[in-house]
């Protein structure tokens, strides 16, 4: 696009077309055709002639010195204009940089899915960086937290393709920890002749132990060689993700503490009624089952577990001889029974890791007809935690022998399901559970059975 002043896609205009402005402007002659005689010739730093003709009483010599004069004015000019251009382009360049750090180092606490975590990284990087593509690969390595594992997460519109994607394993398989970056060049290197540019190899690290790496490639520029100041950022970058995945650990290592004592704890309440022995943990998988089965994505499935896991840990502060009552129960050992809701939320309210699952802990035993308990939530003032869990533990309880009753057939079991739509259970929480593969479950009931035998 050319500008009203002659320039062409943001460049000022060529010293030819400014000079024979300028000159013109001061009432000279200045064309191309004049002829010889009574003129002077100026040939611009481009290459291109211009022909002034000399006014009456000016001495040619003094006439041509001026306008060179006024030419080298225009050509320091235009190298200050350079100057401040390109100094505002890396002062911009400099501010992205820094700002995508920023936002990197704002999640990099986080406790989401690493896997998501770092293709937003990849992302941010590559919307900075001047680069056609940018990719992670870390080991499959048990240094690597198991989310990560094995990964190779890229961002960019060029495929990386199978050819790239083995060079880039085995760079991997040969990368040590060395705190140095490495430009690879294709007439050097198998990775870089693929990819057909200059990449920047950088090794990311955890405790002093190479568990991946960093690639950036087709560098969109006019010679695709790689500067300074983005190897500078790359080798931050690549410092940033080692934390990152120390902060992933971490938390996996915390993660795994917590549910370990938490399935400790479980299994010790269900183990006051031996015939309630593993309930919790086929309330849990059931759960899981059924939000998968509504479309939720991994980490909520996830999270309706570990709430199903934890349901019942109310009844930790109920007496034995209720929860072990053969006969009918009276109205006010009922009463004992119903308060575990509440005495679950309570137990758990002080543990950050399970904040988001308190609903389904106390209002699994509510009913879409009003009629449950602690609150008499109906309809869709029910937690869907809460709703998912209500069938799953339905289930379970029919499904399994308990020290009132025998186990019910499973067509029993669907029946009373089923029965329940609407009034007890929600029936869109039922036509998910009618998708789920029960085999599993079938298997840790089996198991069970075989364990009290």
């Amino acid at each position: 696009m050319t500008s009203q002043n002659g320039s062409v896609d943001g460049e000022p205009p060529n010293i030819a077309a400014r000079l024979a402005a300028r000159l013109t402007g001061l009432g000279l002659d200045v064309d191309a055709a004049l002829p010889g005689p009574g003129c002077v010739v100026v040939t611009t730093p481009g290459g291109e002639q211009l022909r002034v003709r000399v006014p009456t009483g000016t001495q040619a010599g003094a006439f041509e010195c001026e306008i060179l004069s006024m030419m080298a004015e225009l050509s320091s000019l235009d190298e200050q204009a350079t100057v401040i251009r390109d100094f505002g382009y890396k002062l911009m360049q400099s501010y992205e940089e820094v700002n995508a750090l920023f936002r990197i180092i704002r999640f990099m606490g986080s406790a989401e899915d690493p896997v998501s975590q770092m293709q937003l990284l990849c992302n941010i990087a590559h919307q900075v960086m001047p680069f056609g593509w940018i990719a992670v690969l870390l080991r499959d390595s048990s240094k690597v937290t198991q989310r990560l594992r094995g990964c190779m997460i890229t961002s960019g519109s060029q495929s990386l393709g199978p050819a790239l994607t083995d060079a880039a394993h085995d760079l991997l398989h040969h990368s040590d920890k060395d705190n140095w970056t490495r430009v690879l060049e294709p007439q050097r290197h198998a990775l870089a002749a693929i990819a057909g540019c200059e990449v920047v190899h950088e090794t990311i690290a955890h405790d002093g132990e190479a568990i991946g790496i960093l690639l950036a490639g087709a560098k969109r520029s006019e010679n695709g060689e790689v500067a300074s100041p983005e190897l500078l950022f790359l080798s931050g970058l690549a410092d940033f993700i080692g934390t990152f995945h120390e902060n992933a650990c971490r938390y996996e290592e915390q993660r795994a503490m917590s549910l370990g004592t938490l399935e400790a704890l479980t299994a010790a309440i269900d183990a006051k009624d031996p015939y309630t022995h593993g309930h919790s943990e086929r309330v849990a998988m059931l759960s899981g089952a059924i939000a998968a089965a509504m479309g939720m994505s991994p980490a909520q499935v996830e999270r309706v577990r570990i709430a199903g896991l934890v349901h019942d840990v109310g009844k930790i502060g109920v007496p034995e001889a209720v929860l072990c009552k053969c006969g009918k129960l009276t109205d006010e050992e009922f009463a004992l029974i119903k308060r575990h809701p509440e005495i679950g939320r309570r137990i758990l309210a002080g543990v950050p890791l399970l904040c988001d699952v308190l609903p389904g802990v106390l209002y699994h035993h509510e009913r879409i007809d009003g009629r449950g308990y602690p609150e008499g939530l109906a309809g869709d003032e029910i937690p869907l935690l809460a709703r998912i869990i209500g069938v799953a533990d339905a289930f379970d309880a029919m499904s399994s022998t308990r020290s009132y009753r025998s186990a019910m057939p499973r067509a029993t079991v669907l029946a009373e399901l089923s029965k329940g739509a609407g009034r007890q259970f929600s029936g869109e929480v039922l036509d998910a559970f009618m998708k789920v593969d029960l085999s599993r479950y079938d298997q840790a009931l089996e198991c069970r059975l075989r364990a009290a035998a």
